[in-house]
């Protein structure tokens, strides 16, 4: 029996203000998407009581009497035909959140701070703890929105809604060991069959560029032979290592190549018993014309089965059986059966993908925010991995570009990307005329160009940490080295310390030095040039600057052989060398009895504080 209550009537308990008797009346549901109810009625006498914000209810696979509130209806001289949807959806007009703060807190208990004092319930078995800010929003956004806080972006869930309650387990449905054989040319069944992403011939390699050795160097499926073609494909698992590749304290590797061959075995035999070796497969299945079909008994069960749930497929013309999920239904409420049926794969999660990655880069990271550089590399390597076999995925879309703005500036998402085929392009500002964003961060495939670069390190490809060849600037430390030249400034000055400011643009190198918080000269180095005290620029000769990798220290030698040298201590400058005139000496001396010896670029004289010479 399907009613209907007129918008002012709550009492929902009773029988409702008529019997509707319509045409069709049809339930979609859509996994972790819309629920919707379309209703057909003819011009009789209660037309007139299917309008917008009224109540239908009927009974549905989810349960008797579900209640759908009416948001669009349309009448015509042939009836009416009304849309509604779960008579949950009201709290996302009715049920203001202004600021709810569940921290550390597992799914179940987050879902009872949102509904506390409200006429709706909910539900979870998600026992991961998370902390979300609910800050001006509705009841609905916080559970089911597209804000990064919702309750399904932050603790997950497949919502389920009965009545007033919603379920956000972990997972909808249940893998109650359902199988069903496809494989007729059925008028009913539309069958979809993907082999973009088909491999039965794993060639492994493993970190460092490791494979199997032989001329075969691969891992075949048992299904190779079902198919007309072999689908080969080399496949990088940058986490199986050598021992002796590893850098982490934690990580560990394999002791021996044999050791490490064998782990890429197993891993490639792993990825075909997790069905790569199988096409995409998805029905779409219209049970009304299947009925008096023989075939039909293949999948009558079907009609019992529920939104999330798991089911064996057996294609009988490909001869191989994979598994799928019910990602969407059509309850008729009229038949009291499921009329249509989608089964497939629901899509995956952007950050399900990238855990094992974030995960990864937390154990880079220090407590005090810095980088541990040896794992960086490896890192990388995961994230490129991931990422290409994430492209291999990818759905085409039918546009080559998109925009995602909001131009609301009191908003704290206040900004626009552009992403393409040929980049993408970020802005946090409007024009001066409001016409367009101010774009200023672009990247392409040929590289990056930006206003604002924030960074810790940059480093050249060939930079080899152990070997000091290459180039690299650490921002955060001030740092610059190249092909084993290195040099640490303080650009910040103390009362009785030391300052350095180096700075390197096209065509010229310049050194301020600030001794005792007054600045000493500036020496402007572009090719031939002597030493004006006045100015501080060098004028007529050729200067050449060392700096000695083994000590702090730094020297300027000029053609005509005179030469300065400096001395740096934490803070900067330390000590000033001997203004010498002429080479013949070949070093500058310092007070405490040390000195610069110009032609090993290091200094001497001294002892550490070990007590050792140097």
């Amino acid at each position: 029996m399907i009613q209907i209550y007129e918008a002012g009537n709550r009492d929902y308990e009773k029988n409702g203000d008529a019997v509707l008797r319509p045409i069709s009346c049809e339930v979609e549901e859509i996994l972790k998407g819309t629920w919707e109810l379309t209703l057909e009625n003819p011009p009789d006498e209660n037309a007139n009581l299917i309008k917008s914000g009224a109540v239908i209810k009927a009974d549905t696979n989810i349960g008797e009497g579900q209640l759908f509130r009416i948001h669009e209806h349309e009448k015509s001289d042939s009836g009416v035909t009304a849309k509604a949807y779960p008579i949950f959806y009201d709290c996302g007009k009715e049920v203001a959140i202004l600021d709810k703060r569940p921290t550390n807190k597992t799914g179940n208990e987050a879902l009872q701070i949102l509904t506390q004092g409200t006429q709706y319930t909910a539900e979870s078995d998600i026992r991961s703890s998370r902390t979300a800010y609910f800050i001006k929003m509705n009841l609905l956004q916080a559970i089911n929105g597209d804000d990064e806080n919702s309750f399904i972006n932050r603790w997950g869930g497949e919502p389920i809604y009965n009545n007033y309650h919603v379920t956000l387990n972990k997972r909808a449905g249940g893998d109650h060991g359902a199988r069903v054989a496809f494989g007729y040319n059925l008028q009913g069944i539309k069958e979809h069959v993907n082999f973009d992403n088909v491999i039965t011939r794993i060639i492994p390699e493993a970190y460092n560029g490791y494979m199997l050795d032989g001329d075969k160097p691969w891992v075949d499926s048992q299904n190779i032979k079902k198919y007309p073609i072999i689908y080969t494909k080399v496949v990088q698992y940058s986490d199986i290592k050598l021992q002796e590749d590893c850098t982490g304290e934690d990580e560990k590797g394999y002791e021996t190549m044999e050791e490490l061959r064998a782990a890429l075995v197993e891993r490639a035999k792993q990825d075909f018993t997790n069905g790569v070796d199988k096409p995409e497969v998805s029905y779409d299945i219209n049970f009304v014309p299947l009925e008096n079909t023989v075939e039909y008994e293949d999948i009558k069960d079907l009609v019992k089965i529920n939104l999330g749930d798991s089911i064996e497929c057996e294609n009988k013309n490909l001869d191989i059986v994979t598994k799928g999920r019910v990602t969407s239904l059509t309850y008729d409420c009229v038949l009291k059966r499921i009329s249509n049926l989608h089964i497939g794969d629901i899509e995956s999660n952007y950050f399900d993908k990238m855990s094992l990655v974030m995960q990864a880069a937390a154990k880079a990271i220090t407590e005090s925010g810095g980088l541990k550089g040896e794992k960086i590399i490896g890192i990388m390597n995961a994230a490129i991995t991931q990422l290409r076999a994430q492209s291999t995925r990818a759905k085409k879309a039918e546009v080559v570009a998109m925009i995602c703005e909001d131009l609301d500036p009191e908003s704290p998402d206040f900004g626009a990307m552009c992403i393409g085929t040929k980049g993408f392009m970020i802005a946090s500002e409007r024009t001066a005329d409001g016409k367009d964003w101010d774009w200023r961060t672009f990247g392409t495939g040929y590289g990056f160009i930006a206003d604002c670069i924030v960074a810790g390190l940059l480093a050249s490809r060939n930079y080899n940490e152990e070997t000091g060849e290459g180039f690299y600037i650490n921002l955060d430390t001030g740092e610059a080295s190249m092909n084993n030249a290195h040099l640490k400034g303080e650009i910040e000055s103390k009362r009785d310390g030391y300052g350095l400011y180096v700075s390197i643009t096209p065509g010229a190198i310049s050194l301020l030095s600030d001794f005792n918080g007054k600045k000493v000269r500036v020496f402007r180095i572009s090719g031939g040039a002597t030493l004006d005290e006045a100015t501080g620029d060098l004028r007529g000769v050729t200067p050449y600057i060392t700096m000695g990798p083994k000590s702090n220290s730094f020297s300027i030698q000029f053609e005509d052989n005179i030469m300065n040298a400096w001395r740096f201590g934490k803070t900067g400058i330390k000590d000033s060398g001997t203004y010498v005139q002429g080479a013949k000496s070949g070093r500058a001396e310092f007070s405490d009895g040390t000195y610069l010896d110009f032609s090993k670029g290091w200094l001497s004289g001294g002892r550490d504080k070990n007590g050792n010479e140097f």
